[in-house]
């Protein structure tokens, strides 16, 4: 016949396999904060500024730092020729000023 455990025993147990658990879930929250916040530091998306040329159909044609490239701009409510706009995937996605545009160029360019 096998002993059994005293309630000391038990509650060791206890103690242990909630322990165990315990450092199981830290170990799984710390890895996945750091997957999570690591994503949001390194993944990002860089829009570039151009200027509007033409605009027929909903598409703009936009000169960016010499670069010419039809883009949508749908999403805009109005866009006219002279403007400034962030081109993002094919995308003009928000209309800037000339200072805007000055400034980001300047970034982009010590960047190089």
């Amino acid at each position: 016949m096998i002993p059994r455990c005293r309630t000391s025993c038990h509650i060791a147990m206890s103690i242990w396999q909630l322990t165990s658990i315990i450092s199981f879930y830290l170990i799984f929250i710390f890895l996945f904060s750091f997957f999570i916040f690591r994503k949001e530091v390194i993944i990002m998306c860089v829009g570039l500024p151009a200027k509007v040329i033409r605009v027929k159909d909903g598409m703009a044609l936009v000169d960016a730092s010499g670069a010419r490239r039809e883009v949508s701009a749908e999403l805009l409510d109005t866009v006219d020729p002279g403007d400034y706009v962030m081109v993002h995937a094919g995308l003009a996605i928000a209309k800037i000023t000339a200072d805007d545009e000055e400034e980001s160029t300047a970034v982009l360019e010590s960047l190089s």
